[in-house]
């Protein structure tokens, strides 16, 4: 079947080719095989090594999911053409097709209907103000037979790849667009490499990136002669210094505050979208002039021979909310101080392990949960509630340990130190899985020192729109899934190996990590949860955070079709203060026989403290009573 498909993809379909011209911007549009090149420099770094005397520029617009009629994104985002009107294409680079072949043969004539409508709108655009863009259509990438059984069939993947392939490049050939057929180029480097080139078959891991890359500028510009020159890994670099800012531009985190609804609120007079939107201008600008860097770089110029772009000052944000101290700032509880403001339940009390006095690092701390060995994770977030643009990433995942056994933490080593937002994480499989919205990553050390040194986006994607409400309350089910959840305003798309699952606002999910399968596990009208336990009969309970809402899971779970809800339930306990940031279900020696089991909620705001249930059954469903 591979052959065929080879071979039917000629080199009489690749023309007409992609011509660029001098100051082109190229803008890379499509799913998840786009976004993942946001990653990696490989393409770019070689085109702008064959055409430096251009000066081009490259923005990649892709998003995982993205099929040609349908994208979902946080509101106020703007449409496609807003977006490449802003940067000034000339030359469009359009990725999509995989996403819809989950049609299958039925859905063939539509995708056609769709693609040449998109290329037809697209062509009738001046971008620039002046021309038509010129268009390239680049066909999906095989899927790799990575010998798993609890994975698709790669020989029916692509049989179903191969259909709408092959709608591609008639509508290339019809629309007398460029076309990049990677799939001949790509299965080559399969069947080449000795290590897998995807995570699940069909979404490339980092050197499959590179090998992606590699296909696309060859089968983009066949003629190249300089794409492999010593000068690659230097332009690589630049190029991925710039992605990272632009990944921040496009992909922005809190977009519910930067251009949403709530970007017209006001603080001291001074609106959220007028301060974010000149972050945006600030990440528009540094990265033109990495453009620069990267034109004077393979080109062998002297820094600063190219004119740069004016970088307009970020706008200071005082703070609503001034403390005692000095310059308004807050003077924050020591651990001790903290102890000695808490209340006890009778016969407990509470000891410190650490605090930031002894580990600075813990400062703003998110989540934290014990591994086998007994050493505490702590994921933290300085940047909180998002990184300024100026900022490196610098959120980490800290390790404490108890090494002498006093009950007090000895040392405190960060296992990642360059995390965006992490909302969330859990251990499986010898490593651990962290949130840091759009991304889910498994994180992984190999060699023993306590970093981590394996790193795998495993979805992409997740809802960004508030980072308050992002992926959280992660936790393993008795079924071996990873279970999660995320809030209202955010809009998710995630492209999986099992097609694509898209969501608006309140979530429960549910992913597979060995088959890659993710789904709505509980789709329900949740403001933001926060809370997921299960007892140990495999029954599970959701805590809505804003209302303090305590639902019974099983009658809001079970498949439903994108967009449907399931309707409101009661509630199984009224809830006596809000809003909460977890929950657990007690089951620990550490306490009395008579608590286990008992719910356990955290209060922040209204009440500061803990509450405790018993849980009885109650028909069907439960109840619980205060203790």
């Amino acid at each position: 079947m591979l052959s065929l498909v080879a071979a039917f993809f000629s080199p009489a379909l690749q023309e007409p080719r992609l011509e660029l011209r001098s100051g082109d911007v190229i803008a890379i549009v499509g799913n998840a095989l786009a976004e993942r090149m946001l990653h990696d420099g490989s393409f770019e770094a070689r085109v702008q090594i064959e055409y430096g005397d251009l000066r081009i520029s490259m923005r990649n617009l892709g998003f995982a999911g993205d099929e040609v009629a349908t994208r979902q994104r946080t509101s106020g985002f703007g449409e496609p053409d807003e977006h490449l009107t802003r940067i000034g294409a000339t030359v469009v680079i359009a990725m999509f097709g995989y996403g819809e072949s989950f049609r299958g043969s039925a859905g063939v004539e539509a995708f056609r209907g769709e693609l040449s409508s998109w290329v037809d709108h697209t062509l009738a655009q001046k971008y620039d103000g002046r021309g038509a863009p010129r268009v390239a259509l680049v066909t999906s990438i095989p899927c790799e037979d990575l010998g798993d059984p609890l994975l698709p069939s790669a020989a029916a993947e692509n049989a179903r790849i191969a259909l709408y392939n092959a709608v591609i490049a008639e509508v290339a050939s019809a629309k007398s667009v460029a076309l990049a057929d990677v799939f001949p180029r790509m299965q080559a480097s399969y069947d080449a490499s000795a290590e897998p080139l995807t995570i699940d078959g069909v979404h490339v891991n980092d050197a499959g990136n590179d090998a992606f890359g590699i296909a696309l500028v060859w089968t983009l510009f066949p003629d190249l002669r300089k794409a492999e020159s010593t000068a690659l890994f230097t332009a690589r670099a630049l190029v991925a210094k710039k992605d990272g800012r632009w990944f921040r531009r496009h992909h922005v985190a809190d977009g519910y505050n930067v251009y949403g609804e709530r970007s017209l609120l006001a603080y001291n007079d001074q609106t959220n979208r007028v301060v974010m939107q000149r972050e945006l201008e600030w990440l528009d600008a540094t990265c033109a002039n990495l453009d620069r860097e990267i034109w004077e770089d393979v080109r062998g110029l002297d820094p600063g021979s190219i004119a740069r772009v004016a970088v307009p000052p970020l706008i200071p944000v005082p703070t609503n909310r001034p403390g005692d101290g000095p310059n308004g700032e807050h003077r924050f509880l020591s651990g001790s101080e903290a102890i000695g403001r808490m209340t006890p339940g009778a016969g407990f009390e509470v000891t410190l392990f650490a605090d930031e006095s002894r580990f600075p690092d813990l400062a703003k701390p998110v989540q934290m949960s014990f591994d086998a060995r007994g050493r505490l994770w702590v994921a933290v977030w300085p940047s909180y509630p998002n990184a300024k643009p100026d900022e490196p990433s610098r959120d980490k995942l800290l390790v404490l340990e108890d090494v002498d056994g006093d009950g007090r933490a000895d040392t405190c080593t960060p296992f990642v130190s360059d995390l965006h937002n992490p909302t969330g994480f859990e251990f499986w499989n010898g490593g651990v899985f962290v949130a840091t919205a759009p991304h889910l990553l498994f994180l992984r050390d190999t060699n023993g020192d306590g970093i981590a040194d394996q790193r795998e986006r495993v979805l992409e994607g997740l809802g960004s729109a508030d980072t308050h409400h992002a992926s959280n309350s992660f936790v393993l089910g008795p079924d071996g899934a990873l279970y999660f959840q995320e809030g209202i305003f955010h809009r998710t798309q995630v492209e999986t190996v099992h097609g694509v699952v898209r969501q608006k606002d309140g979530c429960v999910w549910r992913y597979e990590p060995r088959t890659r399968r993710l789904e709505r596990y509980a789709p329900y009208g949740f403001l933001n949860p926060h809370g997921h336990v299960f007892d140990r009969w495999g029954q599970d309970f959701v805590t809505d955070g804003t209302g303090n809402e305590n639902f019974y899971a099983l009658p809001i779970t079970g498949a439903l079709a994108t967009p449907l809800q399931h309707p409101r339930i009661a509630t199984f306990f009224e809830q006596r203060s809000r809003p909460a940031g977890g929950t657990e279900i007690l089951s620990s020696l550490h306490f009395p026989l008579g608590m286990q089991g008992d719910y356990l909620i955290a209060n922040v705001i209204g009440f500061q403290g803990i509450f405790r249930y018993a849980l009885r059954d109650d028909g069907s469903g439960f109840a619980a009573d205060r203790t």
